[in-house]
């Protein structure tokens, strides 16, 4: 969750395809090695892969403006398009609870841990996820 100039920007993830992030992971390599031969072309296959493996999807809302968009974040640069922010119903904040089992030989453990999940309700069938914190005040 990042506040800059009353816009709050909330990063959802990276891209949910798992393949694209080993695709530019596969070109980051194969540019790197392009350069080694002095093949100027890798550049721009160095470029591609960092891009594929850097990027970010999330949500911006702007409260000054009233609106919102939905984004895809490349090199620091958000595309999307701004839409009108609709009436908000209300906000749920209710908690998640996680656990996360490690079991080596005879050993086993397992972890508790929860989150805050924060929810703006548009309507019955249109939710905006806002994030997940650890810590109430920030919720």
């Amino acid at each position: 969750m990042i506040v800059n100039n009353n816009i709050y920007t909330h990063i959802v993830g990276r891209l949910s395809l798992p393949q694209f992030k080993v695709f530019g992971f596969i070109l980051l390599f194969l540019g790197g090695y392009l350069i080694y031969l002095l093949n100027y072309w890798g550049l721009v296959v160095l470029l591609v892969g960092v891009g594929l493996y850097f990027s970010v999807l999330g949500l911006q809302i702007d409260f000054s403006k009233n609106q919102r968009r939905e984004f895809f974040g490349i090199f620091g640069y958000k595309f999307g398009k701004w839409k009108p922010l609709p009436k908000i119903e209300y906000v749920t904040i209710f908690v998640e609870r996680y656990a996360q089992r490690g079991s080596v030989a005879s050993i086993d453990n397992v972890q508790h841990y929860s989150k805050l999940n924060v929810s703006l309700i548009v309507s019955k069938t249109e939710r905006y996820e806002a994030g997940f914190f650890h810590d109430k005040a920030k919720a």
